[in-house]
């Protein structure tokens, strides 16, 4: 299984890539806790925001991270179905005349876009039929991804379109990748956790936080939510108190950090 066709969009999306790095200006990559940054492969668990917390991770993290995007944004008809259906009419309440030609738009550009990106289509339970695969399909690419290096953004906020600093409830099944990786690898998995700073121009990285082996998964993952969700909030308020970094991870002007020839 392979990840999504990219077609001629990689280079551009790598061309987008630095230019929202550029864009971002005097924005910097954060490390916001005391201790060495995970030297491999790592899940970074980003604060949604309302779309701020995925557009800072793409421009400033480094290694071309794969992202985790809901399928429709990945799949033409399913992302116009998705903009005309509910984004532009019933959430920004466009007139239908208005929502068509931008729903069309959109479909025709942002899936390819996205693959460029490298992203990793998810089904939510409701989008998702017995036996059909899907689910196999996002740990597959998922399981591929980590073993070759490479790092993955999440954004598992069950309130997404919330632009709160503030994190809520979030969702738990990504957590099981850390298992696997422990199985398949023989060493933990660090689920990063970053939140934006819009006012301080900032993303801010915290402590990894790590499954503890031993135990029925359920709990391992309960645990490992609720830590994530507190380090999540204590990021959140660093950013209200206008706390300074405790140290900048290397990188270019910006926080960003050029990938290989080749990456995926």
């Amino acid at each position: 299984m392979k990840l999504p066709k990219t077609h001629a969009w990689r280079p551009f999306a790598r061309l987008l890539r630095r230019l929202l790095a550029l864009l971002a200006g005097r924005w910097r990559l954060v490390h916001a806790f005391k201790g060495p940054a995970p030297a491999g492969p790592c899940v970074y668990v980003v604060h949604h925001q309302n779309l701020a917390g995925p557009v800072a991770a793409l421009a400033l993290l480094p290694g071309e991270p794969h992202p985790w995007v809901l399928h429709p944004f990945l799949e033409r008809r399913a992302c116009f179905g998705q903009y005309y259906g509910y984004t532009f009419t019933k959430r920004f309440g466009w007139p239908r005349l208005l929502a068509l030609p931008a729903a069309a738009l959109g479909a025709a550009l942002v899936p390819p876009l996205i693959r460029g990106f490298g992203g990793i289509p998810v089904y939510r339970a409701a989008q998702k039929r017995p036996g059909d695969g899907r689910l196999r399909q996002t740990w597959q690419l998922s399981r591929r991804a980590l073993g070759r290096g490479e790092s993955l953004v999440i954004c598992p906020d069950l309130a997404y379109d919330s632009p709160a600093a503030h994190t809520g409830a979030l969702y738990q099944g990504f957590l099981a990748l850390g298992r696997d990786y422990q199985r398949r690898r023989a060493e933990p998995l660090p689920f990063v956790p970053a939140v934006c700073d819009k006012a301080g121009r900032r993303l801010l990285l915290g402590e990894p936080v790590f499954l503890e082996p031993g135990r029925p998964l359920a709990q391992q993952k309960a645990q490992a939510a609720a830590l994530l969700a507190s380090r999540l909030n204590g990021l959140a308020a660093l950013s209200a108190e206008g706390g300074g970094p405790v140290g900048v991870l290397p990188g270019e002007p910006g926080g960003l950090s050029p990938a290989p020839d080749g990456a995926a």
